[in-house]
């Protein structure tokens, strides 16, 4: 399936066309209630697409006729879910803040020949994100996502040409497995590396434009 232009792009209603698994799936965040619980109003969403890559995209939420106090960028982790696991999140903050996501593209719309996208592109992504927004962001990394998106605020720190993000909040994201090790530690620790690379990658099949990029199909 062809990417879309539009941010809230998404597939129809026919039966089982979720196995097609797009590129993108859209937010559909169209309105949005502000002001006192009691007396709501509701406020139209603003969605647009900041700037485009291969394996991401930028886009930045606004409702109309709020005085946002910030900008917030959610970086949602990459492996097994598409971003929108972070509607709720992105729902709750547009009463107060512009709310800025990376929308990762789904590794099989995305051809060979666009390259690899491990953790060094991971984090390069969160930079040119952070870059773009406004000094004094702050940055919300979800559980996979929080080592990259505190590495790459690390390094936003460490420049001399513009200030840090104001903020960086880690949710369910372990930077360290050994401070607190669980049952799945464990369990990584009892394979070598090559174990992972021959039985839980698999090539992407065609038609898809990503065929034969080795992706980790965790659902």
């Amino acid at each position: 399936m062809p990417r879309s232009a539009d941010p809230d792009a998404d597939l129809d209603d026919r039966p089982f066309a979720g196995a097609e698994q797009p590129a993108h799936r859209g937010f559909h965040i169209r309105e949005v209630a502000t002001g006192d619980p009691s007396n709501p109003v509701l406020r139209p969403v603003l969605c647009a697409v900041v700037a485009t890559a291969p394996h991401y995209r930028h886009l930045r939420f606004h409702a109309r006729g709020v005085r946002a106090k910030g900008d917030v960028l959610l970086v949602p982790p990459i492996s097994g879910n598409f971003p929108i696991l972070m509607r709720d999140v992105v729902v709750g903050l547009l009463p107060d803040f512009r709310v800025h996501v990376l929308d990762w593209t789904n590794p099989r719309h995305v051809p060979l020949a666009e390259g690899p996208f491990g953790l060094a592109g991971n984090i390069d992504a969160i930079l040119a994100a952070e870059a773009a927004m406004p000094p004094g962001s702050a940055v919300f990394g979800l559980c996979q996502a929080g080592v990259p998106a505190l590495a790459a605020t690390a390094l936003m720190a460490g420049r001399t040409d513009r200030p840090p993000p104001g903020a960086l909040v880690l949710a369910g994201a372990p930077v360290d497995p050994d401070a607190a090790a669980t049952p799945i530690v464990a369990a990584v620790r009892g394979h070598a590396p090559e174990w992972y690379r021959h039985v839980l990658l698999w090539p992407v099949h065609p038609p898809h434009a990503g065929c034969g990029r080795l992706v980790y199909p965790a659902w």
